[in-house]
């Protein structure tokens, strides 16, 4: 093998490794990702932890190349959907969640060092797997960063600290703004990458790579610079796997490499001369406990890790497309502090640990902690003492978001369930990436998919993409078939070709049932907006339903961030339109009952049903049971029943409460409804009928002995009324005042003292409207 970098430390790592865990710090390209897996499996098998899918099979495929091997021989790999591990594997690469899953089955045994490559990233998923290997203390743990955390990451895990210098050419940095402070912008980002790239192609004749914020972005600059004379590529998490090797391994032709920032540290790509960043990165956030996706200026450690790309064979030049002076700030935010942490709890608890006081390098941050822990014991994934139940164990390996996991186990029949994992296959592999059609095609799409509904479309799409007139990118319907039958394999279900038809109605119902949050209404004087009384949604560009659907039901959605929280946006991606009754036949929203009244020998009432503050069903209905004692208890208050009974009570209740208060006694003090409805209650009544065996006497209040009440309520009247003028009276009996407030009447003057009740010792106040006079 050729000489590295990270060769100088190899006889010193041995040797600290039998002993202590690890911590070793170089710069990408040194070697450490392939070389010191193979040092650390002399002491056993080993599990390497890369963060990205594309850096864990290229490592794995180099290596076997490297002994003239198959992977899946002594060095294997596995990740989501793909596996090529066997017995004689010695050194296995994986993602951080096969190796969750891993180490929630079985603790990894077998394996005597686990490795986490790249562990500045500080993904939630390696976060978790340290803190659960650094508890278990059953591994040797490897650790390799590019940035200088390593001796704070050291003390975490009690180990050692190793670095290695890279071999690094001088690279030139050029700042492509006349602003100094000018900080990065998407602002006619593709013109400007072209421009800067014709610049360098003058300069060298090295590769070059363009750091771009997504694959939007990427498209649309090579899309701009498709008629210069380069091979274009471009590397992104989805990219196939004839782009990645191309971009992995020198062409004959000069390539422009445009990618994102999985390109900053976990792939070594060669030839690469000339770097250009646009200083720019898609970003998750958090806005109230919420996930939301931002396009923000990478961190200075991130412009650090970029730049470093051009000099990794030779002097290099880096072309920043921002200011020399912006103010970056110098780290980017750890994924625990700015991402949803669902998937983070139930992965903790699927290994017996609870997040909430297991120790971790950095804490999570609580708003989301809380949320996730509430979502998970609404879906029944957790307890409430935060104890993975079978059903989170049931969800944990499915290779898809959470709430499409839940779900696809809760879909009760075959048909459903292929259906959900049609679709939650078509997310999980990057979403739609059809062109919704216009004119005659989409008419013709109109008539195949009705009601206009974007699950429906995708299912179809996925098994007859031939039918629909949709033009689409191949290789993302490949990938989304094949989680699709990954999907149908682990619940045993029949092949896409074998695919049955589905129920739209019953997925709908189903839906709702298993995740009433999932439906949204149409929101008053707010277009296009629908709510679900948590949080409100507009349909996405791609979205085919129609805007002015009663309701929906959202499968997928995603959030962008805005200056402030009530900025965000968040777009339904995937929604099926449904109408107000099928969300009150689930039962969603509240219920209400008004106006009753008697009908012969029944009661009957408005029932309403609301849902995020919008009605969506009403209908007359029979009171009964509860209902029943409610209804009666609002005829009586209106006098329709018992006639004098409430305002007796009603004036008998309120002298109770002075009476009270006089004698400097605490006492619960009833409202009249509540008293009635009590007694109701006490007395048995279950029907109409029931009433005729009550008297008015039955429904009395027993508060001021009988033979005090007469007396008290002459000296302590609630009404007081002089000619041409009604007035009530309020008492404050702790300052011994009282204020008499007009009722009605035409009287212009105050009451005069000598026209009032004795009250004596009394302060006494009228108040007509905003005036306040003392009576003397």
């Amino acid at each position: 093998m050729p000489s590295l970098p990270i060769d100088e430390l190899a006889s010193q790592f041995r040797q600290q490794l039998r002993t202590h865990d690890l911590v070793v710090t170089a710069e990408t390209g040194s070697g450490k990702s392939t070389r010191l897996p193979l040092w650390a499996s002399e002491q056993g098998k080993v599990l390497v932890v890369e963060p990205r899918r594309i850096a864990c099979v290229a490592l794995a495929r180099y290596l076997a190349r490297q002994r003239d091997e198959q992977p899946g021989e002594s060095v294997g790999y596995a990740i989501r959907f793909e596996s090529r591990v066997s017995k004689a594997s010695q050194v296995v690469f994986v993602t951080p969640g096969v190796a969750l899953r891993w180490l929630s089955e079985d603790g990894l045994a077998g394996y005597a060092v686990v490795m986490l490559d790249e562990f500045h990233e500080r993904r939630w998923d390696t976060d978790l797997l340290l803190a659960l290997l650094k508890k278990r203390q059953q591994h040797r743990l490897l650790l390799t960063s590019a940035t200088i955390e390593s001796e704070k990451i050291a003390r975490f895990v009690g180990g050692q600290t190793l670095h290695a210098e890279g071999r690094t050419y001088p690279v030139t940095i050029r700042h492509q703004s006349g602003d100094l402070r000018q900080m990065p912008t998407t602002r006619q980002l593709s013109q400007r990458v072209k421009g800067v790239i014709e610049q360098a192609l003058n300069e060298s004749d090295k590769d070059i790579l363009v750091f771009l914020p997504g694959k939007k972005e990427i498209r649309e600059a090579m899309e701009a610079c498709q008629t210069l004379p380069v091979l274009c590529l471009g590397l992104h998490a989805g990219s196939d796997e004839q782009t990645q090797s191309q971009a992995l391994n020198k062409q004959p032709r000069q390539r422009v490499i445009f990618t994102t920032n999985v390109a900053e540290t976990s792939l070594t790509i060669p030839n690469v001369g000339v770097v250009i960043d646009s200083g720019l990165e898609r970003r998750t956030h958090l806005r109230g406990g919420r996930m939301v996706l931002g396009l923000d200026p990478i961190a200075m450690d991130a412009a650090a890790q970029r730049a470093g790309r051009a000099g990794r064979t030779s002097a290099g030049l880096c072309i920043r497309l921002y200011g020399q002076h912006a103010p970056l700030n110098a780290t980017t935010p750890v994924q625990l502090q700015r991402e949803s942490l669902e998937d983070f709890v139930l992965s903790a608890a699927c290994c017996g640990e609870d997040v909430t006081v297991l120790p971790l390098l950095s804490p999570p941050d609580e708003k989301a902690l809380q949320r996730a822990l509430t979502l998970l014991q609404e879906l029944d994934a957790i307890d409430q003492q935060r104890v993975v139940t079978a059903h989170g164990r049931a969800l944990h390996p499915l290779p898809v978001a959470m709430t499409l996991s839940h779900l696809l186990v809760r879909m009760p029949t075959s048909a459903l369930k292929q259906a959900m994992a049609d679709i939650a296959a078509v997310i999980a592999a990057g979403g739609k990436t059809y062109s919704v059609p216009m004119g005659a095609d989409w008419e013709k799409l109109t008539e195949q998919v009705n009601p206009l509904c974007d699950a429906s479309l995708l299912v179809r799409w996925l098994r007859e993409p031939q039918s629909l007139p949709l033009t689409y990118d191949q290789a993302q319907w490949r990938e989304a078939r094949r989680y699709s039958q990954a999907l149908r394999s682990i619940f045993g279900l029949p092949s896409l070709e074998e695919s049955e038809t589905f129920d739209r109605s019953e997925l709908v119902a189903t839906t709702l049932k298993a995740s009433p949050t999932s439906g949204f209404v149409k929101r008053r004087n707010r277009r296009g907006a629908f709510g679900n009384g948590d949080i409100e949604v507009v349909l996405g560009d791609a979205s085919i339903v129609d805007e002015q659907s009663e309701a929906i039901v959202v499968l997928d959605s995603f959030s962008l961030a805005g200056r402030a929280v009530k900025d965000s946006k968040t777009f339904a991606t995937v929604a099926m339109p449904v109408g107000h009754q099928e969300l009150a036949r689930v039962g969603l929203g509240e219920r209400e009952y008004r106006e009753p009244r008697i009908q012969g020998q029944k009661i009957v009432q408005l029932e309403v049903q609301n849902y995020a503050g919008v009605e969506i069903m009403r209908r007359e209905v029979t009171a009964s049971g509860k209902t029943l004692l409610a209804a009666l208890t609002e005829l009586i208050g209106r006098q329709a029943l018992f006639a004098g009974v409430y305002p007796q009570l009603d004036e008998h209740i309120n002298a109770y409460g002075l009476y009270c208060q006089l004698k400097g006694e605490k006492a619960v003090i009833p409202t009249p409804s509540e008293h009635i409805h009590k007694r109701l209650v006490t007395l048995g009544v279950e029907s109409l009928d029931d009433l005729a065996l009550i008297e008015a006497h039955d429904l009395a209040f027993d508060g001021i002995p009988e033979w005090e009440l007469a007396d008290f309520l002459d000296t302590y009247p609630q009404q007081v009324t002089l000619p041409s003028l009604l007035m009530t009276v309020d008492y404050q009996p702790g300052a011994k005042r009282l204020t008499l407030h007009y009722h009605s009447g035409q009287r212009k003057d105050p009451p005069k003292r000598w026209e009032l009740p004795a009250w004596s010792g009394w302060r006494i106040r009228y108040q007509k409207a905003s005036k306040v006079v003392d009576i003397k």
